[in-house]
């Protein structure tokens, strides 16, 4: 039986929160792309929330939230005025970066807001707000948002995958592939350990390299000869097949084989070799 592994990945110490001391208030300024209309910060209450500003218009991953006011007026027209406020976070939930954005407002005419909002890390990747190693199911391994250079970290091929190999980008998910019927697997770049009687084969060895495809292995069962089926020694491999261990197969001896031409014995185990 294969030991399985305890640790995939060296941790690293991140940060779970993130500082605001980076990130000035929100402010507000006159765009100066509208010639009649002017924009200032204002104060009051029951203004309505700019829903133009984007993408930031939800507070979603805010832990403290502040308010800006502001008021675009008419210049020839000094009663035609409009007034919006924009909510925007001061600091982050774990998962969360803390992000500047600028954009012009469309409901209060030609004011330019700049403000912050909580972006999750590793924004749109398979790692998207995972600060801790997340197992990916179906896929065989662990990952994480790496928060100071905001890309994914794998783990190693879990308990009950394989490395099947083949990747082509430094820094990839690993290709894990579950393990063969008959077989048991530990993981990391162990190879598929078979049950006795089985032998291990890689599918896609072909003339004497393991191609592009990488790794795809089965537990094959010994073949039988008279009606005897081979067996092997319990034991986990260590070199790679190619493309199989179908010499780690044997008949023992002193057993009863009847063919055509009678019934005999070897007398000591008898490994296959390969065609």
């Amino acid at each position: 039986m294969p030991n399985t592994i305890g640790q995939f990945c060296t941790a690293i110490l991140v940060s779970t929160v993130y500082s605001t001391a980076a990130f000035a208030a929100a402010s507000v300024t006159d765009a100066g792309e509208n010639t009649w209309w002017n924009c200032t910060t204002s104060y009051g209450s029951s203004i309505a929330e700019d829903a133009s500003l984007t993408p930031s218009t939800s507070t979603t991953g805010c832990s403290a939230t502040a308010t800006i006011s502001y008021m675009a007026r008419n210049s020839q027209n000094m009663s035609q005025y409009v007034q919006r406020k924009k909510t925007y976070c001061t600091a982050c939930y774990s998962g969360y970066e803390l992000t500047t954005v600028t954009a012009t407002s469309t409901e209060a005419t030609d004011c330019k807001v700049t403000w912050t909002y909580c972006k999750r890390i590793c924004d749109g990747l398979v790692c998207e707000g995972k600060t801790s190693w997340t197992t990916i199911s179906g896929k065989g391994y662990q990952t994480r948002c790496n928060t100071s250079t905001n890309r994914c970290e794998y783990s190693d091929c879990l308990s009950g995958y394989y490395d099947g190999g083949g990747k082509l980008i430094f820094g990839a998910a690993p290709n894990c592939k579950a393990c063969p019927t008959h077989g048991e697997c530990a993981g990391a770049d162990n190879l598929p350990c078979c049950d006795v009687g089985y032998y291990l084969v890689n599918n896609n060895y072909v003339d004497g390299v393991i191609t592009n495809q990488g790794k795809d292995y089965d537990c094959l069962r010994c073949p039988a000869l008279g009606g005897v089926y081979g067996t092997t020694d319990n034991g986990c491999p260590i070199n790679e097949p190619e493309p199989s261990h179908i010499t780690r197969c044997y008949i023992t001896a002193n057993r009863s084989i009847t063919e055509t031409a009678g019934t005999y014995q070897f007398t000591q185990n008898c490994n296959y070799s390969e065609d």
